[in-house]
């Protein structure tokens, strides 16, 4: 499910973050974990670990999230900085659980290659760290109701993870 919600669109996610934030550390933030997603492939690592993990989502997959993905999208799409560096803290911060998880879940599942959970694992605590400072920065930057807009993107993304993770 993870492969459904994240793959084809986390690199737009984090776009819209890049274009859209003000801040100088939101900036940053967006610009470095962009570079190391693409540079690194790490879509292609999940792909790989959901191969791995004979784990690869089908149609059904798409359409059993496909709400919550899109309220996600929509979120982005609005252009709005303080909610799409919201987005992405709350994904960073939220990996320490799930990266944890999902190599658990792929231990079971006799997966081999635990490339994009031992990357995840690492990278995401630095990512997250930035992601919080950026957001503190990015909301007294002229946003008019920023604690609205924060506690609404949060419930929106747990919402999704929520259903990724059938929590």
């Amino acid at each position: 499910m993870l492969q459904c919600t994240i793959e084809g669109n986390f690199l737009s996610w984090m776009g819209g973050a890049s274009i859209s934030a003000r801040s100088v550390l939101s900036k940053f933030a967006v610009d470095e974990n962009l570079l190391v997603e693409i540079k690194d492939n790490h879509p292609g690592m999940l792909r790989k670990f959901a191969k791995e993990c004979k784990a690869e989502p089908n149609s059904e997959d798409y359409k059993y999230s496909e709400n919550e993905t899109n309220a996600v999208r929509k979120i982005v799409a609005e252009l709005s900085g303080i909610k799409a560096i919201t987005l992405m803290a709350t994904l960073e911060n939220t990996s320490s659980t799930f990266i944890p998880f999902l190599a658990e879940l792929g231990k079971k599942l006799g997966c081999k290659d635990f490339t994009y959970t031992d990357v995840h694992g690492e990278a995401d605590i630095e990512h997250a760290n930035q992601f919080l400072e950026a957001l503190t920065d990015e909301q007294y930057l002229g946003y008019p109701t920023p604690e609205k807009d924060i506690d609404n993107t949060i419930r929106i993304t747990l919402i999704l993870l929520k259903k990724v993770f059938a929590v």
